[in-house]
């Protein structure tokens, strides 16, 4: 499954793409998401969704190999998603044992992506953190089509609830701008509300669910928004809290002892502000910037 050209490519790419976030000011990327970013403007821009990447879930810049998935059932892939995490763990728990000339073509690999020794406690650490992303190149492709619709008007909701129109963007990551789109959990519409939480700015019943409505949908997510940065004080935790919820960013800022993202990311640790939750706004960095480069798509 492993494609050593492609992840060539893709690295190289990688650490080659320049660095802006939208309204520095508002939107500021500290040093230790930006790699984060990188990762999700890779996924967005290159990785179709018939492959994707296996890489470490703290360390967004350790891409280990690049899978094709295409072809594959339900249960096909998963078995081949699995036997291949376990040679990766393998070749990591092996690794600070094994000396250099003795390593197998896998663990010089797996160490090459590092680029540098792990210590057994840091290898046996990689070992569990080894994840796979499918691509979203062509998803997003989509989601870009579909937001043509909505786009001028959302950031005009935005603009009349004095808020940066950059907050337009966040469905590419939410739901590719799908109107229809339901969640495993119940989260529905462009802007994935939760029955709960749609209901303090909607109406929600069985004959109407507001939340399917792009435009008035929006005016929530506005409210919601705006109610998250008046409380939380930046956009980068207003956007996460939109994900992992304001009292839990209150908690992460007051455990913490600051708003300093970067700090946040750094120092919060629950077992609920896990990966989608700390990659959410470096999703949304991302996705802002593809959209507004699309040509770069196409």
């Amino acid at each position: 499954m492993r494609d050593v050209s492609i992840l060539f490519l893709i690295l190289t790419a990688l650490w080659a793409l320049p660095f802006a976030a939208p309204h520095d000011d508002l939107f500021y990327v500290p040093d230790n998401l930006k790699s984060n970013v990188a990762f999700w403007e890779i996924i967005y821009q290159r990785i179709p969704s018939d492959r994707g990447l296996l890489h470490d879930a703290d360390s967004l810049r350790v891409i280990y190999d690049t899978v094709r998935v295409n072809g594959l059932s339900g249960r096909a892939r998963s078995r081949a998603m699995k036997e291949h995490l376990n040679e990766l763990s393998r070749a990591l728990r092996a690794l600070p044992a094994t000396d250099p000339s003795q390593r197998d073509s896998l663990m010089l690999h797996v160490a090459a992506a590092w680029g540098r020794e792990l210590t057994p406690d840091e290898a046996a650490a990689a070992a569990e953190r080894i994840r796979f992303q499918l691509g979203q190149r062509d998803r997003f492709i989509q989601g870009l089509e579909r937001s043509g619709r909505y786009i001028n008007r959302i950031q005009e909701v935005f603009r009349e609830n004095g808020l940066p129109e950059e907050l337009a963007y966040l469905p590419h990551v939410e739901s590719s701008f799908n109107y229809k789109a339901y969640s495993k959990v119940g989260a529905a519409g462009i802007w994935q509300f939760m029955r709960s939480t749609g209901r303090l700015y909607m109406k929600i019943g069985y004959v109407i669910d507001e939340r399917l409505d792009p435009i008035k949908s929006t005016y929530a997510a506005a409210k919601l928004l705006k109610s998250n940065f008046n409380r939380l004080g930046s956009w980068p935790l207003a956007v996460t809290a939109y994900n992992h919820g304001p009292n839990s960013m209150a908690r992460a800022i007051d455990e913490c002892g600051t708003t300093d993202f970067g700090v946040v990311l750094e120092q919060y640790r629950t077992r609920s502000f896990q990966f989608a939750s700390r990659n959410f706004y470096a999703c949304f960095v991302a996705a802002h910037r593809t959209a507004s480069n699309y040509q770069t798509l196409l």
